[in-house]
This record gives structure tokens, sequence and C-alpha cells, in this order.
């Protein structure tokens, strides 16, 4: 076994040279490398799983931020890597621990390697994190691929629903009702799917019912199943077809009758916007313990739901108002509330901008600006962004810095008013009277209806009212028009979806290759 004998020597090398198919293994060379690997590890066991694991963790370090000069071979070296760490026995300790620590660069560095269900390389990704769950952290993260948020392959369903199956809880190897929470979600996506036209019915019909029989195979408690589903609401007609053929079901009509026992909270409250609305108004005129409290109820059953489901926008919305709300009142309150956001949602520039405001009135000015600039290169078409980090450097007395920022703001949004009305401001601290007066005359032509109270009100909070991506589906394809992708042969809802939803901040400059940056 010449490559045995290479790896000992030169672990790296030697599996790069396998898996690249640059190393010459005789008949063996019509075997897939990584099936090879995994052959191999369970013949030669714990010594050499503890070594390739190390090898495998020491090349993606030194891969992942790299240029891939050839984007073929690099995506199936990648695709080969993450079969190997979701698969191998035992776990691969290091290697997982390097992936789950990439969670949110992943994304935008492995997602345009998905290419097919076949060539999936961001699939076996969230496969391999689904090994290592010591906590309940990444259950938001499978339930939005169940939910098929925008960006999301259909055929990635599958994944969030063994990451749930694969979580820690007390109901482990019993019957999970989070599972068929996460099973019944991704065939309400798989039909919305077919409805935008973005799905054929008979491929959405093949997803289904292979994770239907998956789950039923699962867990194989049929009187528990039909019990689930019975009180359940009511379901697209061909989502209750689907559900016939893995479950003892009806074969006619409606499988669901509604009912509200179950015990997983798995719809939003219809209260939930009045109630937040009415404790905000209260908030503004006083902090109570009382007050405080209804908030915490609010936001624990707005939790459960996001836990429950992935959908975090209930909670997201009301952790970001309530944090601007006690902004000065309960200055620490509100930066827990708005780092919690950002936590939840950090493709969402509304919870940057929130945080960025909380940590400038508890004077971590540094953290304000090392987050305003992080923001910036997550979310470079977002005026309020732009805005946001202005104010933090002129709050800082970095009036050149927010000169400049401000500047290449109103080049690049010219119908924003807040930034020529922040330059004028900052003009005017620096002693420069006559151009602030320029400008401040430019912006009162320009904007003849802006108000300098609202201006300056909403830029204290670095989120302008107008701005505010008060509805999820309002904002998302703002910043989709504004990007001008090329085309792709990554999934047409996949690559350039994500690179707008995830972190670019971590990456340096030097390794956002033009050709991956691209989709």
């Amino acid at each position: 076994m010449g490559w045995l004998s290479s790896f000992r020597a030169e672990p790296v090398g030697a599996l790069e040279a396998l898996l690249t198919g640059g190393y010459y293994l005789g008949h063996l060379n019509q075997v897939d490398p990584d099936e090879l690997l995994l052959d191999w590890a369970s013949a030669n066991g714990n010594d050499f799983v503890l070594s390739l694991d190390q090898a495998i963790t020491d090349w993606m370090s030194r891969r992942w931020y790299a240029d891939d000069q050839d984007l073929q071979l690099a995506d199936l070296v990648w695709h080969r890597m993450f079969r190997i760490t979701a698969s191998i026995e035992p776990e691969p300790i290091r290697s997982l621990a390097f992936l789950r620590s990439r969670q949110e660069e992943a994304p935008v560095r492995i997602g345009p390697m998905t290419r097919s269900r076949a060539r999936d390389a961001l699939g076996w990704y969230w496969a391999s994190l689904t090994r290592q769950q010591l906590d309940q952290d990444l259950i938001p993260a499978w339930f939005r691929l169940c939910n098929l948020t925008p960006g999301t392959p259909a055929f990635h369903g599958r994944w969030g629903l063994l990451g749930l199956r694969r979580a820690p809880g007390d109901d482990k190897g019993a019957f999970r009702e989070s599972v068929a929470v996460g099973l019944e979600r991704y065939l309400i996506a798989l039909v919305g799917r077919v409805d935008d036209g973005s799905l054929r019915l008979r491929d959405a019909e093949r997803l289904a019912i292979g994770e239907a029989h998956a789950a039923a195979r699962a867990y194989p408690f049929p009187k528990r199943w039909v019990s689930f589903w019975v009180q359940r609401d009511e379901l697209p007609s061909p989502v209750n077809k689907w559900l016939r053929s893995a479950f003892p079901l009806p074969r006619s009509g409606s499988v669901r009758k509604v009912s509200k026992n179950s015990s997983i909270l798995s719809h939003p409250r219809g209260d939930w916007t009045s109630r937040a609305t009415t404790i905000s108004q209260q908030l503004r005129g006083s902090v109570s313990d009382e007050l405080l409290s209804l908030s915490a109820t609010l936001m624990d059953e707005q939790r459960k739901y996001a836990l429950n489901t992935g959908d975090s926008h209930y909670l997201v919305r009301t952790l970001c108002n309530f944090s601007s709300v006690l902004i000065s009142s309960a200055p620490r309150l509100s930066l827990q509330l708005s780092t919690e956001a950002r936590e939840w949602e950090p493709w969402n520039p509304y919870t940057w901008t929130t945080l960025i405001t909380a940590l400038r009135t508890q004077s971590r000015i540094e953290e304000a600006i090392t987050t305003g600039y992080a923001a910036l290169d997550r979310f470079p078409d977002d005026p309020v962004v732009w805005n946001g980090l202005a104010e933090v450097l002129k709050a800082a007395g970095r009036l050149v810095e927010a000169e400049v920022v401000y500047r290449q703001t109103a080049e690049r949004f010219p119908d924003d008013v807040f930034a020529r009305s922040g330059l004028a401001e900052v003009l005017k601290a620096a002693d420069r009277l006559p151009e602030a007066e320029v400008v401040d005359r430019q912006a009162t032509e320009w904007f003849p209806d802006r108000n300098d109270t609202d201006v300056e009100e909403s830029a204290s909070i670095g989120l302008p009212e107008r701005n505010r991506p008060e509805d999820r589906i309002e904002w998302w394809p703002r910043r989709q028009k504004s990007r001008s992708a090329r085309p792709t042969t990554c999934a047409p809802l996949f690559a350039e979806q994500w690179l707008c939803r995830v972190s670019l901040a971590k990456m340096p400059p030097s390794s956002l290759s033009p050709k991956r940056t691209g989709c």
C-alpha cells in the first residue's frame, strides 16, 4: 500500500494527491478516492482515523480562504472531503469542530460548488455538522433548510431533517415531534416551489415521498404519526397525498383536524404584533418590572417558535424593536437584545445596525466601529449600513473617516437624504462651515420635504424609518435587484441569494476569489 506509506510521511500532501486523482493506485484508480479512504479507515482502525482527521483539518485550514484555480477540480475535492467527514467512523472530532466554526461562511464558500444532488458539497457539509451537536444551537439552521428559505436547493430539506433527527434532546430514540414539524414544513415548502414554478411537481413528489418514508422508518410508531397529523391544521392537497403514501391515514379528504393540542408551538400567535407594539409604546414612557416581565414573556414565546420552526422573523423584529426603545433607559439590556438578534439573523442588516447603535450608546466605540466595518463588508448595497458606520465614526471624533464614508454613501445612493445631512454635520463639526452650508443647501434643494428632526432621530438609532425592513419579503428582493451577478452554473435560487445573506466579514479580502464571489 504505497499511498499509506506516503500518508505517514506527508499526510496533507498524500491526502490532496489522492482526492485530486494525482496518485496512481493501479486497479484501484477505478474506485472513488473517498470510498477508498472510508474502506481504509474501517480496516486500519482508530489510529489511522485520528491521523486522517488531523490531515483533513490541516488541509481545510489551508484551503478555506485559498483561491480555487481549477474550479471543477476544487468542487470535486471539497465534495469528497465532506463525504468523508460526514461518514467516517469514529467521528473526526477536529474536522467537525473546524467545520462548525465556519458555519456562517460555508454557504458563500461552499454553496456555489453544489450543482445537483449528485454533486452536493454544501449538502455534505450540512451532513457533517449533524454529527456534532452538543447543544440545540443548530436547530434553527435545520428548520431553515426544511423551510427551503431563499437560496436553499429543494433537495437540501433532507439535511435539515437529518439534523433534527440527530439533535440532542430528551425525546431522542422515541417519537420526535420536532422531526414531524420539520417534515410538515418541508412538504409545504415543496408545494410553494411548485407554485412559483421553480420546481416540477413530479420532482417535488419524489423528494417529498422519499423523506416521508424515511421519517416513517426512523420512527416506526404508526399510531403516534396518525395522532400527530390529525391534530394539525389544514394542508395543501399534494401534501395530503404524499403523507398517505407513508402513513396509515384516511384515503380521502383531509388528513387533519384543527386542534391546538400539539406540545410544539409551530405557528405564530396572532397577538404578537399588537402585544409588541403596546409594550414598546409603554416602554418609551417608563421602564417597570411589570413591562419587562411582559416583554420577557413575549420574547420567550417567540424564541420557542423560532427554535421549533427556524422562523426567527418575529423574534428578531421584537428584539430589535425593544433594543431601540430601551437604548437610553436600559442600555445594557438594549445591548443584550441586539446581540441576540444578530446571533439569530446575521444575514439581516437590521440586526447589525441595531447592535452598532447599542454598542455606541454603551461607549464601546471601537467595537461599534469594528462591527460597522464588518457590516459594510456584508451589506455593501445597504445605505442604512453605510450611514450607520458614518454616524459612529462621527461620534468617535474620526471626522475624516466619517466624511469619506458619507461622501461614498451619497455617491452610491444619490437619493439618500441621510448621507447628505450627515455629511453637512461632519463638515460643521470640522469647522468647514462654507462647505457645510453648500451641502446643506443642496440637501434642502434636492429633498424639500426632509425633516431635520426626523433625520437626526433616525440617524441616532442607525436605521432610517423609510429603510427599515419591516417585512422580510419587502427588503429581501430589494437586495437581490441591486446585485449585478454574472450567470452561474449554480442552482438559480441558490448561489446569488446565499451570497446576499451570509457573512463575508471574517474572510480577508485577498481570499475572495473573483471566480467565487462572482456567483
